[in-house]
């Protein structure tokens, strides 16, 4: 899809001339820093607040475009190096501000309606919008790129790296009080299954974060009428299955020996991710319209909370056949529904 600028229009540059768009970005950015240090004094609430922090800048953006994002995530970046110094403050850059700016700008570009092939959302004018599939894809590049980097910044061999994790697991340990309730042997497991889990289970956590957070960013921009992209149809989300060759030449780094292989397990985890949010994707089309699809929804979303090693895998070979075969409209042509409607 070509990039276009967004046209002035409802909640978009256009209307915020009159508007105090530079003192929401601030505080957007102020937000955005404020979910972040929270975890140095860690919660569940900081927790949770944590994997929020990309929203207020995302909100930010989708209203007044890229730059005002990057504002944001400059004032951001300036508050936690005053508040919690320049590590935290490059890693807020490296986890939203600059993932963010990025992601604002492609989600801001548009064409004349062309048919609405990958799953496009469409606004009032009949423009559609960057993928959101694409956005997903971009996401997980960006998960991938933020845990590799911290990874390689405890070290540059395998060993240092897991050196470097398991001595995490141990403060955590103190902090959560269990060294007393552990044997030495279920230590020693806690913390090898901490070095081996942690990266991959983060890259998987944040790249779901940023999508979350963006599809709320977005919903909520168009409930007080300041985003200008349309909240995209999530059961007719799309990957291009050029993704598929992305995939397949990742799992094959995976199979690498020692660190590029260990990299490339987190980077192809992360793709392994995208698919699967398509596979849920093709639920949520199948189920639509039925009376049911609350209780289906529900239960397979509480499925993949309880027993994300089971349901997890499914949807992904769910998201890969989509991608291959299009087992989506397959299914509906086939008197499993009608088609969705667009949004």
């Amino acid at each position: 899809m070509p990039p276009a600028s967004p046209p002035p229009g409802k909640g978009g540059p256009g209307q915020g001339a009159g508007m105090p768009w530079l003192m929401i970005a601030v505080s957007g950015g102020a937000l955005s820093a404020v979910f972040m240090s929270g975890m140095a004094r860690p919660s569940v609430f900081s927790f949770a607040m944590f994997f929020l922090m990309p929203a207020p800048l995302f909100m930010v953006g989708l209203a007044f475009g890229w730059m005002a994002a990057g504002i944001a995530a400059f004032v951001a970046l300036a508050l936690l190096a005053a508040m919690l110094g320049p590590a935290a403050a490059l890693m807020h850059l490296l986890l939203a501000g600059a993932p963010v700016t990025w992601l604002v700008r492609l989600a801001g570009q548009h064409r004349p309606a062309a048919g609405a092939v990958e799953g496009e959302p469409v606004d009032e004018a009949g423009n559609e919008w960057y993928p959101e599939g694409r956005l997903l894809l971009w996401m997980a590049g960006f998960a991938s790129l933020a845990v590799i980097i911290s990874l390689l910044s405890q070290g540059q061999d395998l060993a240092t790296i897991r050196a470097s994790l398991m001595n995490m697991a141990e403060k955590a340990m103190r902090a959560m009080q269990l060294e007393r309730e552990l044997t030495a042997e279920q230590k020693k497991e806690f913390l090898e299954t901490f070095a081996t889990l942690a990266p991959l289970s983060l890259v998987v956590l944040w790249e779901v974060a940023l999508f979350a957070s963006f599809r709320l960013s977005v919903w909520l921009g168009r409930k007080f009428g300041l985003s200008r992209r349309p909240l995209a149809d999530f059961s007719r989300m799309t990957l291009p299955q050029k993704a598929l060759l992305g995939l397949a030449g990742l799992s094959l780094l995976a199979l690498a020996p020692g660190l590029i292989g260990y990299l490339g397990q987190i980077a192809a985890l992360a793709y392994m991710a995208a698919f699967a949010l398509l596979g849920l994707s093709v639920v949520h089309a199948w189920v639509r319209g039925k009376p049911w699809a609350p209780m289906a929804l529900g239960t397979t979303y509480a499925l993949l909370i309880a027993l994300t090693g089971l349901t997890a895998p499914a949807l992904l070979l769910l998201g890969l056949a989509e991608a291959g075969f299009g087992v989506r409209e397959a299914f509906l042509r086939g008197g499993g529904g009608g088609p969705p409607a667009r949004s």
